[in-house]
């Protein structure tokens, strides 16, 4: 799965976990707590499952050069929808009062947008040692 698919996915859960959460503060408030913590640990989990992998984000990038973008202007875009994604999750989670999804989905963002940077931050990297 992609990098903005994984996005996809974790905001998914996140707003899951936040039904989840509203409902049964209705109930048991305990148990809300529980869920929610429970939720953002599940987010928290798959984040460091995520920056733990070793992707090759090649295939990606000459799809995209194949539509005539550029492989920055890729980058740019789908960082851009990322942030927005978990934006909308974390404000989401935050106007309903639970502040630790909200960081959850915060972390999840940053996480998604690491990944994505990671290939051109290493072809940087590595026009800079040529020049040296």
């Amino acid at each position: 799965m992609t990098v903005t698919g994984e996005i996809f996915a974790i905001g998914g859960f996140i707003l899951l976990g936040l039904c989840a959460v509203l409902l049964l503060k209705e109930f048991n408030t305990g148990a809300a707590v529980c869920a929610g913590a429970a939720c953002a640990c599940g987010i928290l989990l798959r984040c460091i499952y995520l920056l733990s992998q070793d992707r090759s984000f090649t295939g990606l990038i000459e799809a995209v050069n194949g539509m005539g973008f550029g492989t920055y202007a890729a980058i740019l875009l789908k960082a851009l929808g990322i942030s927005y994604i978990a934006s909308f999750c974390e404000e989401l989670c935050r106007h309903t009062g639970q502040t630790l999804l909200a960081y959850a989905a915060g972390i999840a963002g940053k996480a998604g947008i690491l990944l994505l940077c990671l290939p051109m931050a290493a072809e940087l990297l590595g026009k800079a040692a040529d020049m040296l």
